[in-house]
């Protein structure tokens, strides 16, 4: 085996998991904005818990992986929407 044949499995494995993320990150979305607001806790607040879940499920293993850089550019990026 050549390391060619290596990367294929390991590609296949990381594009999968990118594309159902992002189909869970849009589908979660599309299912909050498709329900109608109702006062009190109803299904778009269960919805709405849901994307935020399926949102901190991706983001979190970024800022393990990137680390120091990832956490710093979430700090900046916060304090920069945040002084508007």
């Amino acid at each position: 085996m050549t390391e060619k044949d290596n990367f294929a499995p390991t590609f296949n494995i990381f594009l999968q998991t990118l594309v159902g993320s992002l189909v869970a990150m849009v589908g979660s979305g599309m299912l909050v904005q498709s329900i109608p607001y109702e006062g009190g806790f109803g299904a778009k607040q269960m919805a709405w818990m849901l994307h935020s879940g399926v949102i901190g499920t991706v983001i979190a293993p970024l800022t393990v992986v990137g680390g120091p850089i990832m956490i710093r550019a979430a700090l900046y990026t916060a304090g920069i929407v945040g002084s508007k």
